[in-house]
């Protein structure tokens, strides 16, 4: 049974979210956040199963072997709609919100609809106030799902309309091509290192970020080659159209990946401040880090102040990356900053 499959991670939430279900006490809309957006899409799926399983368990969960929890297991439920970025500055536009919401106003011959909306945070000011009007207004049997890692990016008249499921595990897990060796490089920084490291390191996060491009292309020139046939059947202005949007999901995965991989960065500075502050190697969120870099860089004295400083230049580069800047300019100049010579 779905939830059932959280209990030994989240024992309590899981046993109130079945007890929720188990008394038909279930609200419009939910809002999952937390630190871990793979976690929350999951635990939220199993949430969506126990809602809509027609023949529950007594518990409350899902059954998990009836036709409409296996079509949702299997993503072939057809009043299930999900969104999530897909244009090329990672944007949920209005004209999705208006979408999801005339599907979720369709017949349904009485089975659930339900509006699934992945990193939430992304809809634009324009879509978040069009999502509105879907949460003041919902229509007979349909639900809604909301899916962050940043909750503080929606409008308060949205989260306020959501029950709110907060699963904070003050930890990110991190896996791409090449992390060992980007912390090994990432460790050599710090202030007064100078230009000579600062350059190093710069290239060695910009060609983990261009291996994860290459990545992100190659496994999009398979799907491509998988839909050539459709492609050559279809008409020209539909055929460019759905270029552009194969071209848009391209970018917008390399970005959530090149998001990934900076807070990897950030994730190693913050750690390093607590290390400055007197907290042990071991009680950080992401000890692992330093099992990968040689003992040099894991034990080298940092003031608090310095190690400080490195997080908040972090922090620029985070920000000035959501912008449409040179991405290899501001890696090399982030990296001068950090390492300059005081």
């Amino acid at each position: 049974m779905p939830l059932q499959d959280a209990i030994d991670r989240y024992p309590p939430l899981v046993q109130r979210l079945k007890e929720t279900r188990r008394r038909r006490r279930m609200a419009h809309a939910y809002l999952f956040s937390g630190d871990q957006l793979s976690t929350l899409e999951q635990l939220a799926l199993y949430w969506v199963q126990a809602c809509a399983c027609p023949s529950p368990a007594d518990d409350g969960d899902a059954c998990g072997i009836c036709a409409r929890c296996r079509q949702i297991e299997q993503s072939g439920y057809l009043h299930l709609h999900r969104l999530k970025p897909k244009s090329k500055a990672r944007q949920i536009l209005i004209d999705e919100i208006r979408e999801l919401e005339h599907n979720l106003h369709l017949k349904s011959a009485g089975e659930p609809k339900i509006g699934f909306i992945v990193e939430a945070d992304r809809m634009n000011p324009q879509a978040q106030n069009a999502f509105l009007k879907t949460l003041e207004e919902p229509t007979p049997d349909s639900f809604l799902v909301l899916v962050t890692v940043n909750p503080g990016e929606l409008l308060p008249t949205i989260r306020s309309r959501c029950q709110h499921v907060a699963l904070r595990e003050n930890r990110q897990e991190y896996s791409f091509t090449g992390q060992n060796d980007f912390l090994r490089g990432v460790a050599r920084m710090a202030p007064s290192e100078g230009a000579i490291v600062a350059v190093d390191v710069a290239q060695c996060i910009i060609l983990t970020l261009q291996h994860s491009r290459e990545e992100v292309e190659a496994t999009a020139k398979e799907r491509q080659k998988e839909t050539a046939v459709r492609y050559a059947e279809m008409e020209p202005e539909l055929r460019k159209r759905l270029e552009e949007e194969f071209q848009a999901a391209v970018t917008a995965e390399y970005l959530a990946r090149r998001t990934m991989i900076i807070s990897a960065l950030h994730t190693w500075f913050a750690q390093e401040f607590m290390r400055a502050t007197g907290i042990g190697k071991d009680m950080v969120p992401n000890p692992e880090f330093y099992d990968a870099v040689p003992p040099e860089f894991r034990d080298r004295p940092i003031a608090a102040r310095a190690a400080h400083r490195s997080l908040e230049l972090t922090e620029e580069l985070i920000t000035s990356l959501r912008f449409n800047v040179d991405e290899q300019l501001a890696i090399q100049d982030y990296c001068l900053k950090v390492c300059e010579k005081s």
